[in-house]
């Protein structure tokens, strides 16, 4: 998770400087420590775990994207 909340903010910020690039890591570790404060992600409340059918969902999205914004483009 902390990987995807760091990928994420890496992509939507496009900043890499240090001042920026810390900031971001000590915001990513504490929505971390507030997620497992709160057992989010637990077992029995919120089932996330990856799958062949999750994975075959997000290759159609990303192409269903894609393919909308050649359309739009056009």
């Amino acid at each position: 998770m902390s990987l995807l909340l760091a990928a994420t903010w890496l992509v939507w910020s496009g900043l890499f400087k240090p001042l920026l690039l810390a900031l971001g890591a000590f915001s990513c570790a504490i929505t971390i420590i507030m997620i497992r404060r709160m057992r989010f992600f637990d077992e029995e409340t919120y089932p996330f775990y990856f799958s062949v059918r999750l994975v075959r969902f997000w290759l159609w999205l990303g192409k269903e994207i894609w393919n909308s914004s050649i359309e739009v483009s056009r």
